[in-house]
């Protein structure tokens, strides 16, 4: 599965801090999948988050960073187990629909942009968008 391929699925959900993944993962076997923000001279990395023990609640949860092979496999570790997929919400958006146009500041945990939004009716929206620059993984 390519980067393409992981992009276009309902249950990836792009860059996603650890804080938001402990409300959406409530029952053993949800997941999801999401990219880490990269560190300077260091490639993305897509992380598999899932609910192995809703009993632990945040301890339950789970991270796999996953491999990709050179004919596009995608691995994790030795051990399966049964999932179900926590797919996007109607509000979220994908990254392509953003264009930065002017920064309008920054701070110890991210930017400010001006830039536009394009709905997915087609609509354009004048927006400002906060870029996180600081992640936990």
């Amino acid at each position: 599965m390519c980067d393409k391929n992981i992009h276009s699925e309902q249950w990836y959900h792009g860059l996603l801090p650890r804080e938001d993944i402990k409300v959406m993962l409530r029952k053993n076997g949800d997941f999801l999948v999401r990219s880490t923000e990269p560190k300077q001279g260091e490639a993305r990395q897509y992380v598999l988050s899932a609910m192995h023990n809703e009993e632990a609640e945040d301890a339950g949860i789970k991270h796999y960073v996953l491999r990709l092979s050179a004919n596009n496999q995608i691995f994790l570790e030795t051990k399966g187990f049964d999932t179900t997929p926590i797919v996007k919400q109607e509000w979220e958006i994908e990254h392509s629909q953003v264009e930065l146009t002017k920064k309008l500041g920054e701070g110890a945990f991210g930017e400010v942009w001006k830039g536009k939004i394009t709905l997915k009716n087609g609509h354009v929206e004048d927006a400002a968008i906060k870029s996180v620059s600081s992640w936990n993984y």
